[in-house]
């Protein structure tokens, strides 16, 4: 599983010396495996500096706790390029010799694509906030999801605030004949 997992998996001793990093590691870092095998990680020019202080608490946290839960951030590797990563470790035996197993994951495509959902939603309310026209999206559920805020407030004179969540129905009197 180490050597063809196709998540980066880095292997340290307890003073944070690198002992094995697998083929995915190398690859995707550019670093060979000369540069890494029996150094520091701290030493590393270009291994994550832009967080070292987070690295080396994480690190830490790690020795003292057995693992760390999966965070992501920014990092660069050789050539300064930076890349969006999710990373998590924890302490691993091998051979009777603890270990701090690193296991990193490339999330760049999703983060971009997150971003660019997020321009997009942007534009989207932007231009159903601006609109002379009432619009309403409503769910599977016939809920109200969205309202337009500003042409409700104009029409209705009430904030949609109040009604996202409910149905159309709800608007209905409980005397009314129309209701089911």
């Amino acid at each position: 599983l180490f050597g063809d997992s196709p998540n980066m998996i880095l292997r340290l001793n307890s003073n944070g010396t690198i002992m094995d990093v697998n083929k995915a590691f190398l690859i995707k870092s550019e670093f060979k495996k000369e540069e890494l095998i029996d150094k520091n990680f701290q030493d590393i020019e270009g291994f994550g500096s832009l967080h070292m202080q987070l690295f080396k608490a994480k690190f830490e946290e790690i020795l003292n706790m057995g693992y760390i839960k999966p965070f992501e951030l920014q990092i660069s590797l050789k050539g300064n390029q930076l890349k969006w990563m999710s990373l998590q470790a924890s302490l691993i035996e091998i051979e009777g010799k603890k270990l701090v197993q690193v296991i990193a994951r490339d999330i760049n495509e999703r983060k971009e694509s997150e971003q660019k959902l997020k321009e997009s939603e942007q534009k989207y309310r932007l231009i159903t906030e601006n609109v002379n026209d009432l619009i309403i999206i409503l769910n599977k559920d016939y809920k109200y999801e969205y309202i337009n805020e500003a042409q409700h407030q104009k029409q209705r004179g009430t904030s949609n605030k109040d009604l996202i969540g409910t149905t159309p129905l709800e608007l209905v009197h409980p005397d009314d004949p129309v209701r089911p």
